[in-house]
């Protein structure tokens, strides 16, 4: 499977999946952390109205089914008869997600080895904070909890307990992702998984070398607090203070020719270094090189791109990619792994790391394995994962409406995002990507701001003789001040979205290949954060002016993510009578999606009750949550 997103512009990598019958496709960040999936529900009261597809509707698939409190299913502290499984979410930097679990089919593409699968995953009635504002949909707990992804799949023998990562360099988008075994490369070091950590993957990190020689450290405080995570859900990497003054210390003294400079922000305390060469190739001669001595005798070689990141405002100046944890522990997100290929053996209890480039992975390991190799459906074409055939848009029939693509809410779409195939190879469309966005925009008789390009990659042909075509993300947005599309340009643009567009003469006919809707869910009167203002659906503009600049050499946002807490709750009716407006299930009051209450409960009254809040992991053994927090570098 593919990986979308980078550390530069978003600070987080992420997988396609669909979920339900017909399937709807989701952008779930992938998280080594997180013991948990979940995506944004049709009745959520409170979930971000720039996410980048429409909502998971339970009463549209007719695989749902929900889940009641019991200790079969539901890995709750506490449970009763006729309750409805819940769970709840507090990260770090004050966001927190909570909702239902529910029960359906997982569908990981056409291109990907597992078959649909039923799963549980979280389906959101409240976000805050980050988790509101993202993007991407939600996350892939990929963690090594019961409700984690893997250990699902694994106990439904659609896969086995292995999958591996690899994330792009610092000048590349996206990367890879397997489910399942594949046989590891030549060259490819593994080092022991910890025991005893719950739901983390651990490893015993020894000792950091700056330039060969160690940090003066004892051994010991890299096994203080949750000892040492490899995080992928995290942007960057966290040490003790003692471990980060040592390496500030290393790394201010190996560095050759540099001078200091203040950090892209002033409201962070970053350690950045000027008069570097912008070729990534050359950096080493610029900066230390760094090791990670695991155990088993395992040093890990870090890359510069592996501890740095670009300064957003100086030319050729790089800032520091670790910092000081507040907690106790050490967390290695995923900027540490960049162009490596981390496969998690969960069977044989190790890590193994081998570094490549992860923009090109599966025709490298293919070239390397050869006839020998297992079976990799990603390996058939190295472009992104089709939709599942019952999912595809515009036309739309397969979920029981009369095809139109906003039965759900005429007048309440925040956003569209238009998925297309341009008859030009990438080297040609990416110069002209301002071009296109006013070519579509006069094609679709709307206003340029309305339209942005989020993203686009080469789909390479399937000969020689055939051309390479550019696939792209498009974004369709209201025009300012308004928070939704009027219905009548949904009419004009759904029309002109089925089948192909004519752009201009210079980009010809493009085809349609999928739209997705994104609704603008009915806000309540609580908080300013419950009400976003005209300029929140400009988010997804924002990000994709971004992605445009990249193309051009500028420089983007920068995002910082951090270790949480967690805690599990479940939801009980409410008395007789009594009728608790904060519940987590009172989906009579929603506008959409409003036959929820009767599939998941019966009962029009609930209130949301939680746990004790701590660590909660299998037979109460200790295991927290880690996510993101994240700032924007200017």
């Amino acid at each position: 499977m593919w990986l979308y997103g980078n550390v530069l512009t978003q600070g987080y990598y992420y997988a396609n999946v669909w979920f339900g019958t017909p399937p709807r496709r989701f952008a779930l960040i992938v998280d080594t952390g997180s013991t948990v999936t979940y995506v944004p529900c049709a009745t959520c009261k409170q979930c971000g109205s720039h996410h980048q597809d429409a909502p998971f509707v339970p009463r549209k698939s007719s695989t749902y089914e929900p889940v009641g409190c019991n200790a079969d299913k539901c890995p709750t502290w506490e449970c009763e008869s006729e309750s409805v499984c819940s769970y709840e979410r507090h990260y770090a930097e004050n966001s927190s997600s909570s909702g239902l679990i529910v029960s359906d089919m997982a569908w990981f593409g056409n291109t990907s080895n597992i078959p649909p699968t039923r799963v549980l995953f979280g389906c959101e009635t409240s976000e805050t904070g980050d988790i509101y504002s993202q993007q991407a949909d939600g996350i892939l707990g990929m963690g090594r909890g019961p409700l984690g992804l893997v250990t699902q799949l694994v106990e439904r023998k659609a896969m086995r307990e292995v999958f591996s990562l690899c994330y792009g360099g610092m000048d590349a988008n996206g990367g890879a992702m397997i489910m399942g075994f594949t046989r590891p490369p030549p060259g490819m070091k593994f080092t022991s998984l910890s025991q005893g950590q719950g739901t983390y993957y651990n490893v015993e990190l020894r000792s950091i070398t700056v330039a060969g020689v160690p940090l003066q450290l004892d051994e010991s405080v890299f096994r203080a607090g949750y000892g040492t995570v490899l995080d992928s859900g995290t942007t960057f990497a966290y040490l003790p203070p003692a471990a980060f003054n040592a390496f500030k210390k290393a790394m201010s003294e190996g560095v050759n020719g540099l001078r200091p400079v203040p950090g892209p922000d002033e409201a962070y305390d970053d350690v950045c270094f000027s008069g570097a060469t912008e070729d990534l190739s050359e950096l080493s001669n610029f900066f230390p090189p760094v090791a990670l001595n695991l155990g088993g005798d395992v040093a890990y070689e870090l890359s510069p791109e592996n501890f740095l990141f670009r300064h957003t405002k100086v030319k050729g100046a790089y800032c520091l990619a670790l910092f000081a944890n507040a907690d106790e522990g050490t967390l290695l997100g995923g900027i540490i792994t960049r162009n490596t290929l981390v496969t998690y053996d969960r069977t044989r209890s190790r890590v193994g790391l081998w570094k490549t480039e992860c923009a090109h992975l599966f025709s490298q390991l293919h070239a390397l394995q050869g006839a020998n190799a297992p079976p990799l459906a990603d390996e058939l074409a190295e472009q992104p994962p089709p939709l599942p055939d019952s999912a595809h848009l515009p036309h739309n029939a397969s979920d029981g409406s009369d095809g139109s693509l906003f039965d759900e809410c005429l007048d309440c779409a925040s956003s569209l995002r238009v998925e297309m195939r341009v008859p030009l190879p990438l080297i040609d469309f990416a110069p002209l990507v301002p071009d296109f966005v006013h070519g579509m925009a006069t094609a679709l008789k709307l206003e340029d701001v309305q339209v942005s390009v989020d993203k686009f990659v080469e789909v390479r042909a399937a000969s020689a003789s055939s051309p390479a075509v550019t696939s792209v993300s498009l974004l369709i947005l209201p025009l300012p001040p308004d928070d939704v599309l009027p219905a009548a340009s949904l009419e004009r643009v759904e029309t002109l979205l089925r089948g192909t567009i004519k752009v201009n003469d210079v980009f010809g006919h493009v085809t349609v290949a999928d739209v997705s809707v994104n609704l603008q869910r009915p806000q309540s009167n609580l908080l300013s954060i419950s009400s976003p203002g005209w300029f929140e659906p400009l988010l997804p503009l924002l990000g994709g002016v971004v992605a445009l600049v990249l193309v051009v050499g500028a420089v983007g946002v920068v995002w910082r993510r951090r270790q949480s807490m967690t805690r599990y709750g479940t939801v009980r009716q409410t008395a007789e009578g009594e009728d608790e407006e904060q519940g987590l299930a009172e989906a009579h009051e929603a506008e959409e999606g409003e036959e929820v209450e009767e599939e998941l409960e019966g009962d029009d009254e609930h209130t949301g009750m939680v746990g004790p809040e701590g660590y909660r992991g299998d037979e109460g053994e200790a295991g927290a949550e880690t996510t993101a927090t994240h700032r924007d570098v200017d």
